[in-house]
């Protein structure tokens, strides 16, 4: 089934995608998945879905969780007392590193990860005459190639009543395509807190306020919580909200350390371009931002010293919430409006515990 999507894809990048040289996909996928899945990719708006997919349904949501992000009501300064709920405002999926997300309301935790998070990655071919075959693939991101952010990518599925007649994708003797499998992730789950992005958007200079959540690329968005508590946090529980309509277990998480940060956050979601902020005096560019803010205010420790500042946190489902979820056969899910109940809290130092999860 991979090595058909493998080959679907092929055809979309030879014909479509000769502005980022020669692609090819990498599929790495880290997950044992048995769903099929179609992922359709949209070049300067322009959709390259071969045919309606009428036999399928399409996941995510339409009208974003995150459209109020820059609200003040989600203003709440660090060290603030709180005795309101912290809660689950928005999930996203990335199908395609370094393209644009999917936003779920509801989604399936494994070890791994989330369900259909992180799976591919783009590389281009570069000559290496010393390497086996005289070439290599290099993986390529935002960091070098902005206007991957503007590749959108789309989650397909069969209907519960779907039957073995509904097309996917071509049927192909030639895999021009070789399959990976590996783990393309840092840690498999980062959660983020929007309080934490408005006080980083109050350090801004004007011209670059306020501060696009989206840069974070984080997989859950909470709120409820003041700037940086998610620092304190080494273990926390996702209650299921009163309304769910779907009983579940409730997850719990490890929290592994903190997410240092590149020059990503510098790519504006919105428009495919790195971000700086009104050159000073007579000089000719601006600094990078929000990276330049995050270096001088968000340099909290010195685990990783490449870091670019540090926003966000890396954390790791428990083995023993996937194994409850596996003995009743109900998969381990996080929803929209799910709350956060702190287990434990402690000190985090980037790099130092990482190999115990």
């Amino acid at each position: 089934m991979y090595s058909q999507l493998a080959d679907h894809l092929a055809d979309y990048l030879s014909d479509s995608a000769s502005k980022l040289m020669r692609i090819s996909t990498i599929l790495t996928i880290s997950l044992l998945l048995g769903t099929p899945i179609i992922i359709a990719l949209w070049l300067q708006n322009v959709s390259s879905t071969p045919k309606e997919l009428r036999n399928l349904r399409r996941e995510g949501i339409s009208s974003s969780n995150m459209k109020d992000q820059t609200d003040a009501k989600y203003d709440l300064p660090e060290g603030a007392t709180t005795d309101g709920p912290i809660r689950i405002k928005a999930i996203f999926v990335h199908p395609i590193k370094s393209c644009a997300p999917v936003e779920l309301n509801r989604a399936q935790l494994l070890k791994s990860g989330f369900c259909w998070d992180r799976c591919f990655a783009l590389a281009i071919e570069v000559t290496r005459p010393e390497a086996e075959g005289g070439s290599i693939w290099r993986f390529i991101s935002q960091r070098t190639k902005p206007l991957m952010s503007q590749i959108k990518t789309e989650l397909w599925f069969r209907h519960k009543d779907s039957n073995a007649r509904d097309p996917l994708v071509r049927t192909s003797k030639s895999h021009s395509l070789a399959l990976y499998t590996g783990n393309p992730y840092q840690q498999p789950i980062n959660v983020n807190n929007l309080a934490s992005i408005h006080a980083v958007s109050a350090l801004l200079p004007a011209e670059n306020q306020p501060l696009n959540a989206l840069r974070f690329r984080a997989n859950i968005w909470i709120t409820g919580a003041p700037a940086f508590d998610e620092e304190t946090w080494k273990r926390y529980r996702v209650v299921p909200k009163r309304e769910a309509t779907v009983k579940t277990v409730s997850p719990t998480l490890s929290v592994v350390c903190r997410t240092s940060r590149c020059t990503m956050p510098n790519v504006d979601p919105l428009t495919g371009r790195f971000s700086t902020n009104i050159p000073d005096g007579d000089k000719k560019r601006g600094r990078a931002q929000p990276s330049t803010t995050l270096v001088k205010y968000r340099t909290v420790e010195g685990g990783n010293p490449k870091a670019l500042g540090y926003i966000g946190m890396h954390c790791v489902p428990e083995d023993s919430s996937l194994d409850e979820a596996a003995e009743k056969t109900e998969g381990l899910y996080v929803q929209v409006g799910d709350g956060i109940e702190i287990l434990e809290r402690g000190i985090h130092w980037y790099g130092s515990t990482g190999n115990d999860y």
